[in-house]
């Protein structure tokens, strides 16, 4: 038996967007996680797949593909993200028709944008680089893909967000940056694609503060720890917690699985 209370329980590596949802939703981080439930897969995120994949093709870096121009980026973006829509559905996943079509609306100029602005700063060094780092709170490590890594006058990591609210800083997002930045040595800046109906624009945002953010990644992975050393059994630990089912990050196929858990 293994003393490292993550692969205990299953858990390898962590995750940026791991240590996020066991902030913000801790019953739907235990279903994901330790009991191996697959979560939801929403438009808005097929949107951010799309976007981002654009970029990487403009600038030719996308694996076994040839670099494309404008015009068939933004093609391919949509074809991308409703293949996405299409292939969830055949997994057997409930499909928000309208939803899809409503995240689809601006798609169109949420690629223009983000190429435009990555044009405007030139090639990265790298594009979906993998990181790995390790720290001393977590036995495993902390794994994930930036997006941007540039080195010019200074190493800088930049993630790309699309979103139709104007942006601020989120902390869950400051947290993943930290993350990259600590990995990479490098400065973060997050490229928020923002469109509506009234907002088409590119907002980047520097996280000058992130080794402060980095404390909170250890403070998160320290809890984590103490909460996976309680016991070797996954439902002990389960009978810890109660869900919450108001908290919006629930759908409603998460919501009937929860509920065949806690009962």
């Amino acid at each position: 038996m293994t003393d490292n209370t993550f692969e205990q329980h299953g858990i390898s590596h962590v995750s940026p967007s791991m240590l996020n949802l066991y902030v913000d939703n801790r019953e739907k981080w235990a279903i994901k996680y330790l009991l191996k439930c697959p979560t939801s897969q929403k438009p808005v995120f097929w949107r951010g797949t799309a976007v981002d994949t654009a970029c990487g093709r403009l600038f030719g870096m996308l694996e076994d593909q040839e670099q494309k121009d404008k015009e068939d980026c933004q093609i391919l973006a949509v074809e991308q993200y409703f293949g996405l829509a299409q292939h969830y559905q055949e997994e057997g996943l409930e499909i928000d028709t309208d939803e899809v079509t409503k995240e689809a609306q601006h798609l169109d100029t949420y690629v223009e944008l983000a190429l435009d602005h990555y044009s405007a700063l030139g090639k990265p060094a790298e594009y979906q680089k993998p990181i790995q780092l390790e720290l001393e709170q977590c036995p495993v490590p902390i794994i994930g893909y930036l997006d941007f890594l540039y080195e010019d006058e200074r190493r800088v990591v930049r993630d790309l967000k699309t979103t139709a609210r104007k942006p601020d800083l989120r902390k869950s997002v400051a947290r993943q940056l930290a993350v990259y930045a600590q990995a990479e040595q490098a400065h973060p800046i997050v490229d928020y694609v923002y469109v509506n109906s009234r907002a088409r624009e590119v907002m980047s945002i520097e996280v000058n503060d992130w080794e402060s953010h980095l404390l909170d990644v250890r403070g998160i992975l320290h809890s984590m720890n103490n909460l996976l050393s309680i016991s070797n059994d996954t439902k002990e630990i389960i009978g810890l917690m109660y869900p919450d089912y108001e908290k919006w990050s629930w759908d409603v196929e998460e919501i009937a699985y929860a509920k065949t858990v806690w009962r």
